[in-house]
């Protein structure tokens, strides 16, 4: 029995990685990023008068699991500007987060950029950052000993 279940699984393992959505890198250190707002609570009812839903966006690196908290506080607007300061692949997250006045009252879990179920038209995405190289300097001109018609021209 074992044996047959052992079978089962490397023949569905294929389908499995097959059925898995590629992610659109987008070559980037600095981009941004919109969503839907969440209406209301996550049982469904609506969201009381006296709260507000505010956002928080995080950062987290491909093949990691440590979220990088970009806001310092939750905001109302429904877009914000995500900068990679660092070389890498990177997801981008949002948490959807229930305030009353100064308050927060809940949050929901991050919802990030690479879970088709959640992105836009269920294509996945994320930014790879590279650092560029220094600047170069030196820069001069350097006469040529032939003078053309067309050095004329420009002179």
């Amino acid at each position: 029995m074992k044996a047959l279940f052992a079978i089962t699984l490397l023949l569905l393992a294929p389908i499995a990685e097959a059925g898995a959505t590629e992610i659109e890198w987008f070559n980037l250190n600095q981009g941004t990023v919109a969503w839907d707002a969440s209406q209301g609570l996550a049982d469904g009812s609506p969201l009381p008068e006296t709260d507000q839903i505010k956002y928080k966006l995080y950062l987290r690196e491909k093949g990691t699991t440590e979220a990088i908290e970009q806001t310092t506080s939750p905001i109302s607007e429904l877009l914000f500007t995500l900068t990679i300061s660092g070389e890498g692949s990177y997801l981008a997250g949002v948490r959807a987060v229930r305030v009353r006045g100064d308050q927060e009252l809940g949050q929901s879990v991050i919802v990030w950029s690479d879970e088709p179920e959640y992105v836009s038209e269920g294509k996945p995405w994320g930014f790879i950052s590279f650092i560029p190289p220094a600047l170069p300097n030196g820069l001069r001109r350097v006469s040529s000993a032939f003078k053309g018609a067309w050095s004329y021209l420009v002179s």
